[in-house]
């Protein structure tokens, strides 16, 4: 089985614990881009909250939006339903332990270096803006992953080529599965934030088991 596993259905989240896959994609329609892209200029957002029982997403964000400037479109609504539901789910892949929802809204983030996170497994959706960058196993250069002394670019020119590079596009749904596991070592999928073009901006929401202390954190 390849590492990676694309289901246009979306119904097979748990192919992500297959020991040798460390990306699933559920591709789906940048449907909320254009509307974002708008808004976000007047009432950008970085916010954080704890889900701990079904319903908490959608009323944290319900409550986080309350002012935005387009809130009572409908799109809106439609919005803040599809990161709860992706919420939910991932409650339920994640056996409904608590967990940590990041809405972050990000309009200068330079190019960020190829790495592996240290957890199980993490849920990211760009909803506008470019999305994340990863590589495909086969080309890694694992024992080049760090600085080591070296710029971002050319750390990651050692880690894998340019021309290998793969765009996850916004809309769609990642998992990705870290190194946080016994066994997992060596085996997480690398990949990095794309940088943001000037006038550009990303909106992202990540999901994460709460309890969990040793994620790297490189945005």
């Amino acid at each position: 089985m390849d590492h990676l596993v694309t289901d246009p259905t979306g119904y097979a989240w748990r192919a992500i614990f297959d020991p040798p896959v460390n990306l699933y994609l559920w591709p789906r329609p940048a449907r909320f881009s254009s509307m974002l892209e708008a808004w976000i200029a007047e009432a950008p957002v970085n916010a954080q909250l704890h889900i701990d029982d079904s319903g908490d997403a959608r009323r944290g964000l319900a409550a986080m939006l309350a002012h935005w400037p387009g809130v009572e479109n409908a799109d809106c609504a439609d919005w803040i339903a599809d990161m709860a539901m992706l919420t939910e789910r991932y409650r339920a892949l994640a056996n409904r332990v608590p967990v940590c929802l990041r809405l972050q809204t990000i309009d200068d983030e330079d190019g960020t270096l190829f790495h592996v996170d240290h957890h199980t497994v993490r849920l990211v959706c760009t909803y506008a803006g470019p999305g994340i960058q990863w590589l495909p196993d086969g080309v890694v250069a694992r024992d080049q992953l760090g600085l080591r002394g070296r710029n971002v670019t050319a750390a990651n020119s050692a880690i894998g080529p340019v021309a290998a590079i793969q765009d996850i596009p916004p809309g769609t749904v990642a998992l990705l599965r870290g190194e946080g596991e016994p066994g997992r070592e060596g085996r997480g999928i690398v990949h990095r934030y794309s940088a943001v073009r000037a006038r550009r901006r990303r909106v992202r929401l990540t999901l994460e088991v709460r309890e969990h202390r040793g994620v790297t954190e490189q945005r």
